[in-house]
């Protein structure tokens, strides 16, 4: 059973740089509306958190089941989408039970540090290496749609391992420094600091996708359709429809996950700059009840993109519906595999 916070509640980064400027008596009534408002969503969160869960664990691990087994599905633009899958479920399986966990036993108030460090740390290093993955797999488009000579060249499934072995490197360095907060104490300044820094990537990467997707399209666009043979124009429609996908998964993502950086970075420039810090009854300040609400909102966000990326799948490639229907036995044959007239397939 969830009792009165006796401490302030430590559930985030944000959480210790909120509760560091705050007179704990003049918060009791706050900590009162929040201990409140946790009390009458935990039920309710938890069900929604572990429906995904379970529909994310599932689609995720099944779509890892028809790459294997698939013949047709082992390329490299998969490869990239299975380490994405690798990375939905990591998150999935450390964070959805240790925040529902949290919602009736309170682990962020007993166990403060190694909360922190699982929390934020298996978050971290699951969104750098999921943006990391995103930005490799547009750039391998785009190679293999732009420039199409020097992708025979670099585009492998040997060197696309190589290349997600470093992303999850980076990502792992990245989840260390900006985990280093979870230790610090006093340090207001420079957790601050660190909630800005970690947009940072981020924006990067986002950045980066963008750019190669307009440049992917236009060259698309551009080419003489007139001119094309039946094969050629076969293989158009596919890249076309693997662009799509794409174009809607680095979409979700981003809808998802920006709001999470976005208050990072706004919190990280309130708290260097005194806003909501000495007074934090300014009309645009957020109470303990309203940060509380848009934590939850933004976690649920990136749990709903850890699972729905296998729907995505599903409802737009007609290749991998037909793949999962022949996998788990429900169809004969797979599709015929003279339509595999490029790499660019999903």
């Amino acid at each position: 059973m969830a009792t009165v916070l006796e401490e302030e509640p430590t559930n985030s980064t944000m959480w210790s740089l909120y509760n560091a400027t705050e007179d704990l008596g003049s918060l009791q009534a706050e900590y009162k509306l929040l201990n409140d408002a946790r009390l009458h969503s935990r039920e309710p969160l938890a069900c929604v958190w572990l429906t995904i869960l379970v529909a994310g664990l599932f689609g995720n691990v099944a779509f890892l089941y028809v790459r294997a087994r698939v013949s047709y599905m082992k390329t490299v633009t998969n490869c990239y989408l299975m380490n994405l899958g690798l990375a939905d479920i990591m998150f999935l399986a450390i964070n959805v039970p240790l925040e529902t966990c949290d919602l009736f036993y309170d682990v962020a108030s007993r166990f403060q540090t190694l909360y922190c460090v699982l929390s934020s740390g298996v978050t971290h290093l699951s969104n750098y290496t999921s943006m990391l993955t995103l930005a490799l797999i547009t750039m391998e488009r785009y190679f293999a749609i732009c420039k199409p000579f020097q992708a025979e060249r670099l585009s492998s499934k040997s060197r696309a391992r190589r290349v997600i072995a470093i992303a999850w490197a980076v990502a792992l360095a990245f989840a260390v420094i900006f985990t280093i907060s979870c230790f610090s104490k006093g340090g207001l300044g420079m957790n601050a600091i660190t909630l800005i820094l970690q947009t940072l990537p981020f924006i990067v990467s986002m950045s980066t996708i963008t750019v190669l997707n307009v440049l992917i399209v236009g060259q698309l666009s551009n080419r003489n359709h007139a001119a094309m043979s039946a094969l050629e124009s076969s293989a158009r429609a596919e890249r076309l429809q693997v662009i799509r996908l794409l174009i809607v998964t680095e979409l979700l993502f981003f809808i998802c996950v920006f709001p999470y950086y976005l208050v990072d970075f706004i919190f990280g420039a309130q708290v260097l700059s005194n806003t909501c810090v000495e007074d934090t009854q300014k009309e645009f300040c957020m109470s303990l009840t309203q940060l509380y609400a848009l934590m939850v909102s933004m976690k649920t966000s990136m749990y709903v993109n850890a699972a729905i990326n296998p729907l995505i799948y599903n409802v737009m490639s007609s290749r991998y519906r037909q793949a999962f229907l022949f996998a788990f036995k429900c169809r004969k044959q797979p599709i015929s595999e003279s339509v595999m007239y490029a790499s660019t397939q999903l």
